[in-house]
């Protein structure tokens, strides 16, 4: 593949999606293209064909030299080869640019026309229908049948499966989960969520190697490794002890908080995008 040639984008990496604010600093410039083919989706993953001859709307994204292989490095950690293929197209002026094909678009997918048009990154269940669920949540309380403590728990769990997701789209960069939710230090919504619910310095320890972790309002890098360890310390033994039970309690609040206002601000950043770009849909 050429990472010189532009990038013909239909799908995630459209303005106004959340993948598209990975790749905005390589941008030099983007034009508005209409291409001939089809759309298939399949679980909200936008599949082009050319089975068809439809016309695609997208754009044309055309990145600045130095920084093309970056651009073209972070499209492929998100866009993974075993439902893709690259391929080289030219424009009705004859001029290549770079184009993602789905790899067999007919399985298990549906016709655009035959879904929701409009359908965006931003969209995700997990960012509407997830975070209502928890947002009706009522915090349980303390109670010696531990079912108050295993409510808190399967809340935690099912937040950090939505950040997980959050966190795929917003900085796959071919690492692993842990590697994309400590991406989150260096988010600004993020940095400013943990100023506006963290109010109380605190510490906790490894279940299995007894090292500690400190919560800090101002230290994003160790406020992650801490909420993730409660997260590993659910996974390697129950919680029961009253003590156990608050620690959870804080950190679902403080940490539904933060990633609520994390998303809600990201949604607002892909709003300005799809207009500064002129998307209509």
């Amino acid at each position: 593949m050429n990472t010189k040639l532009p990038f013909f984008s239909y799908g995630i990496f459209r303005p106004g999606e959340i993948p598209f604010i990975g790749i905005k600093n390589f941008i030099d410039k983007i034009e508005k293209l209409t291409i001939k083919g089809h759309i298939q989706i399949r679980d909200g993953v936008y599949l082009f064909s050319e089975e068809f001859e439809n016309d695609v709307n997208g754009f044309l994204i055309y990145f600045k030299s130095n920084l093309s292989e970056s651009a073209y490095d972070f499209i492929n950690s998100l866009e993974p080869n075993k439902i893709f293929r690259w391929s080289e197209k030219l424009d009705e002026n004859s001029n290549p640019f770079n184009l993602l094909i789905g790899r067999s678009p007919n399985k298990g997918s549906e016709s655009l026309e035959e879904l929701h048009k409009n359908y965006s990154t931003t969209i995700d269940p997990y960012f509407t229908t997830g975070l209502e669920m928890l947002n009706e949540f009522k915090l349980p309380d303390l109670d010696w049948e531990l079912k108050g403590s295993f409510k808190i728990q399967m809340r935690y769990m099912f937040l950090w499966t939505i950040i997980e997701r959050f966190t795929f789209l917003r900085y796959s960069l071919g690492g692993d989960a842990n590697s994309r939710v400590k991406s989150l230090a260096d988010n600004e919504h993020f940095i400013i969520g943990l100023k506006n619910y963290v109010n109380k310095e605190r510490k906790i320890f490894d279940t299995q190697t007894l090292k500690h972790y400190t919560l800090k309002a101002d230290e994003p890098k160790k406020a992650i490794d801490y909420y993730y360890q409660v997260r590993n310390n659910l996974t390697h033994r129950g919680k029961g002890i009253s003590k156990d039970y608050y620690i959870l309690i804080d950190c679902y609040e403080e940490l539904f908080n933060i990633i609520q206002f994390v998303i809600e601000n990201t949604k607002d950043e892909c709003r300005k995008n799809k207009e500064k770009y002129g998307r209509k849909d």
